[in-house]
């Protein structure tokens, strides 16, 4: 199941979520279409997460994900969406160009 987060709530979304999944072991992901192929360009897995942030200013926001030694940046957020399905839980993130950022947490350390 998926829930989207509306904008608004973003920030405070972000540090809640971050109190209860900091620490966890992730596994870090970006899909894109190019050329009308999807390719998934798997970041990291195994790292603990230390802070999901909304950075913004008055032009643009982004979206730091924030690992033990990596942090990623999401330019332009579109659509965030929390994902349950069973054992695979985590974030989604859509940006303005089509890609998607996917932040999922390693079940065994619940």
């Amino acid at each position: 199941m998926n829930t989207i987060v509306e904008e608004s709530k973003w920030e405070p979304f972000f540090r809640s979520y971050t109190q209860h999944y900091a620490g966890r072991r992730t596994r870090l992901a970006v899909f894109e279409v190019n050329d009308g192929t999807m390719n998934d360009l798997w970041l990291e897995n195994g790292l603990p997460l230390v802070e999901v942030a909304l950075f913004s200013n008055k032009k643009e926001a982004s979206i730091g994900i924030i690992l033990e030694n990596c942090t990623h940046m999401v330019a332009e957020p579109e659509v965030v969406s929390i994902v349950q399905n069973g054992p695979d839980t985590g974030l989604d993130i859509l940006d303005t160009n089509g890609t998607t950022t996917v932040l999922r947490f390693d079940g065994s350390d619940s």
